[in-house]
C-alpha cells in the first residue's frame, strides 16, 4: 500500500491550491477509493517520507471540556464533517510556501469567514438575547475589519490559475 498511496500523496500536494494540507483530509480522500486504510498507519507512513514535510498542527479540543471522550470524539467527527480537520498538517517539501501563497489563503479564508458569520445571523435563533446578536455582530464587524485590513495589505497573489488550482 505504502508506495502508491505516497505518490498520490505527493501528487496531491504537488497541485492542492492549500500547499498546506491536513494529513486527516488527505486520508479520508484516500479512504474513499482505499477503505481498509488505517489512519494511523497512514500517517506515521506519510510523515515519514522524505519527500514530505511535517508543519503545524491543530489541536482543535485545547482548552475545551467534555463529558467522555465519545462526546470529544463525535464532536471532532462533526468538525471533520464540516471541513475543520484536527491534527498535523504537511506540505512538499520541495514546494514553497510563498507570501503571494499566503496573500491569497488570507483573502479566501477571511472572505469565508465573513460569509459564513452572515450567515449565521440570517438563521440565528428567535430567543437570541440582545448580548448574544450584539457579540455576533462584533464578530462580523471583526472580520470585516480583518478583511479591509488584508486588502489594504497589498499583498500580491498568485496568478489565478495556480491560486485556484486544486
Amino acid at each position: 500500500m505504502s508506495e502508491p498511496m505516497l505518490d498520490w500523496v505527493c501528487d496531491y500536494l504537488e497541485r492542492d491550491a492549500e500547499i498546506v494540507v491536513p494529513v486527516r483530509r488527505l486520508w479520508k480522500e484516500w479512504r474513499a477509493q482505499h477503505p481498509e486504510a488505517a489512519y494511523d498507519e497512514f500517517e506515521a507512513t506519510v510523515l515519514a517520507d522524505p519527500r514530505v514535510q511535517l508543519m503545524s498542527g491543530i489541536d482543535q479540543t485545547r482548552d475545551m471540556e467534555f463529558e467522555s471522550e465519545a462526546e470529544r470524539d463525535a464532536w471532532l467527527q462533526e468538525m471533520e464533517d464540516a471541513g475543520f480537520f484536527h491534527g498535523p498538517r504537511i506540505k512538499l517539501a520541495a514546494r514553497e510556501l510563498s507570501a503571494e501563497h499566503i496573500a491569497a489563503q488570507l483573502k479566501k479564508h477571511t472572505e469565508n469567514m465573513l460569509k459564513n458569520l452572515w450567515e449565521a445571523y440570517d438563521v440565528r435563533p428567535e430567543d437570541l438575547t440582545p448580548e448574544q446578536e450584539q457579540q455576533l455582530l462584533d464578530l462580523i464587524a471583526a472580520a470585516k475589519e480583518l478583511q479591509m485590513n488584508v486588502q489594504e495589505m497589498g499583498l500580491k497573489e498568485p496568478p489565478k490559475d495556480e491560486a485556484d488550482t486544486a
